[in-house]
């Protein structure tokens, strides 16, 4: 599941001042080569990806090197104190990323992005959030992530003005914060949009 956004960086200064004020959200950050943890404050703007974490839908899973990526996640060794940080034992797919397996249902990740295509305009900024997509192995997904996910929704639908991608006028919408509209407006104004599919 994801929910599609426009930002630009003040809009992005707005998501970490609202993420901060989260009670029980967290962000898995590197601490040093091939450790990580988690940390209450929380800082996104920076462009690239971000894991958050949802602590009452922990523990987090430990993944060893030999470990199956659909293994259920109750035969994996948790990690007892994310926020004393851990030494990952397996690394995932994807450099300078926590990995927890194919997906698990305390984490959301956050990508963003303030960039912009020279011909197309904005490029996108995503939350991202596995919900149920491996309840077959995992079971349904916490209470509390499902609440908080939908909690992160609506603000986002308040923050940000419901618009197609910039150029077209079929696909997802894109919930468009105020800076990055502004942004966008004056752009189309001085440019003729090439028309084509969302935009990464």
């Amino acid at each position: 599941m994801a929910v599609y956004l426009y930002l630009n960086p003040d809009d992005l200064e707005n998501v970490s001042a609202w993420l901060n004020n989260e009670m029980g959200i967290a962000q898995i950050r590197p601490d040093g080569p091939s450790r990580w943890k988690a940390s209450s404050e929380i800082d996104v703007t920076s462009g690239g990806r971000h894991c958050l974490f949802h602590i009452d839908s922990g523990p987090l899973p430990l993944m060893g090197a030999n470990d199956a990526p659909g293994k259920q996640r109750d035969h994996v060794e948790p990690i007892v104190d994310p926020f004393g940080g851990w030494v990952e034992r397996r690394a995932g797919g994807k450099a300078g990323l926590p990995y927890f397996g194919p997906g698990h249902q305390a984490v959301f990740w956050f990508q963003c992005s303030t960039s912009w295509d020279p011909d197309r305009g904005p490029r996108r900024s995503t939350f991202e959030w596995i919900g149920n997509h491996y309840a077959i192995l995992d079971g349904p997904a916490p209470d509390g992530a499902k609440k908080w996910w939908g909690r992160l929704r609506r603000w986002c639908a308040k923050e940000g003005e419901a618009r197609k991608a910039v150029g077209s006028s079929t696909g997802p919408t894109y919930l468009t914060f105020p800076g990055a509209a502004a942004e966008i407006d004056a752009w189309v104004a001085d440019h003729t949009v090439v028309p084509d599919r969302a935009r990464t």
